[in-house]
């Protein structure tokens, strides 16, 4: 087809143009493995750009207007199924319900409204088969330490909590994130459980992954309390808890001035583009093969162990003014609903992998520069502080995890993928806590009781 050469021009400007977008989408999406692909999408739409301004060729310059006018038919034949789709609300992914109940409850996010914008899990709900393995399997994930990993059944009471339903009554509630749920653990090896068997009392496990302190607070005011209860814990993560506590506060802020809240549920999926999309990003997940996720070895008695180091928790110096105004938000808040239901408070301050291993690692060529000189910081000081500020008792549990790992040479957090206690370190953590729970000492100052032996 032969065109005047300023029709040439735009018509080349423009299509170049939408192909180099398409390429911009495509980063800003951050698929891992595809950026040969957005290099070769924008290195086309860049030489689709400067065809349009090379003299006519004769054959050259006809193929390429040919070329733009198939990819801009192309575009607008897609973009009128765009629309098409969306008005008749076609569902292109009438499966991800049932794919996302085939994932462990343990890795969902909890999706029923409860308080004033948090969520907690739908129940009674089970789920049996082996947790970690299957989504190291669901994510293509490398090496797996969990193919042998006993099959068990997870059971969440009414509530969605990983209770008995006949416990109606307890001395003691905990609450906080996966790391308080573990659920990849069978029910007898809970911190909660085991604390419960040391200290001959009731323990109310509150914990649920994807969660903040804000949420947890939320549960204690919610389902923590029965006319038993003496003791109240949070279990603090060093390595996002910040994070969910500054999502949680925007949320809560941002009910306060809309009056509105978000949900969490399935809709129709009714984008072409997003079909597509998602189609590809599947495809090039699976395509470059296993994922590797070894970015450090434990150097063990028995050997190295190959682990995921994921979080590197801030010094005091590095948090933010926002971050410290939250944090004097969540505190006073629990200090308050202490008062006012006669509980004691408590913290648990619960390390990152990253800090109990320190000094017992060996880098390897995909440890990142941040893990690598990483100094362990002062972040528990802070929250001990804040406890002492608002008359929380405190319990920091790195001195005993530090201790069953360099004395013991015992690994106390899954290895791949998962940051969290294993069954030896729930085990830790229950006797560490036990032991605090039964000192009836003052509130303050919160002193650390020396490791366990």
């Amino acid at each position: 087809m032969t065109i005047g050469k300023p029709t040439r021009i735009l018509l080349h400007l423009f299509t170049g143009g939408i192909v180099s977008l398409t390429a911009i989408l495509i980063m800003l999406r951050q698929i891992p493995g595809w950026e040969p692909v957005q290099t070769l999408v924008l290195a086309a739409g860049s030489g689709i750009i400067a065809l349009g301004f090379v003299p006519n060729l004769g054959f050259v310059s006809r193929a390429s207007t040919d070329i733009c006018l198939s990819i801009l038919s192309l575009f607008t034949i897609l973009t009128l199924c765009e629309g098409f789709f969306r008005i008749i609300e076609f569902d292109f992914a009438p499966s991800r319900e049932r794919a996302w109940r085939k994932t462990p409850t343990y890795y969902r996010k909890p999706t029923v409204p409860t308080g004033e914008v948090f969520f907690r899990r739908p129940g009674p709900q089970t789920w049996t088969g082996q947790v970690r393995n299957t989504v190291l399997i669901q994510n293509n994930i490398e090496p797996n330490p969990y193919n042998n990993e006993p099959v068990i059944t997870v059971k969440y009471n009414k509530l969605g909590f990983r209770n008995p339903d006949d416990l109606s009554d307890w001395e003691i509630a905990v609450a906080g994130d996966s790391f308080v749920e573990l659920g990849y653990l069978r029910y007898e090896e809970l911190f909660t459980t085991i604390l419960g068997n040391i200290l001959n009392k009731r323990v109310l496990n509150l914990g649920t992954s994807y969660t903040g302190p804000l949420t947890q607070l939320s549960y204690l005011r919610d389902y923590g309390i029965s006319s038993s209860t003496k003791h109240t814990v949070i279990v603090f993560f060093e390595g996002n808890d910040l994070g969910g506590l500054a999502r949680e506060y925007a949320a809560l802020t941002g009910r306060q001035a809309s009056g509105q809240r978000s949900y969490r549920e399935f809709k129709r999926q009714t984008s072409l583009a997003k079909a597509f999309y998602e189609l590809l990003r599947n495809s090039v997940r699976s395509w470059p093969g296993p994922i590797d996720l070894a970015n450090a070895h434990f150097k063990s008695p028995h050997g190295d162990i190959p682990v995921t180091l994921t979080y590197t928790p801030p010094a005091k110096s590095e948090i933010s003014a926002e971050n410290i105004q939250q944090l004097n938000y969540f505190f006073s808040g629990y200090a308050s609903f202490g008062i006012e239901r006669q509980t004691i408070g408590w913290i648990a301050y619960m390390p990152s992998k990253r800090r109990i291993l320190d000094g017992q690692l060996r880098f390897n060529r995909l440890t990142d520069e941040r893990f690598r000189s990483w100094q362990p910081s002062d972040l528990p000081e802070l929250i001990s502080e804040l406890c002492d500020q608002y008359g929380i008792r405190f319990i920091d549990l790195t001195p005993d995890l530090v201790e069953e790992t360099r004395n013991k040479g015992h690994l106390v957090y899954n290895s791949i993928y998962d940051t969290h206690l294993n069954s030896v370190g729930s085990l830790v953590v229950a006797r560490v806590m036990a032991k605090h729970l039964a000192t009836q000492g003052p509130r303050s100052p919160n002193k650390a009781l020396q490791p366990t032996r």
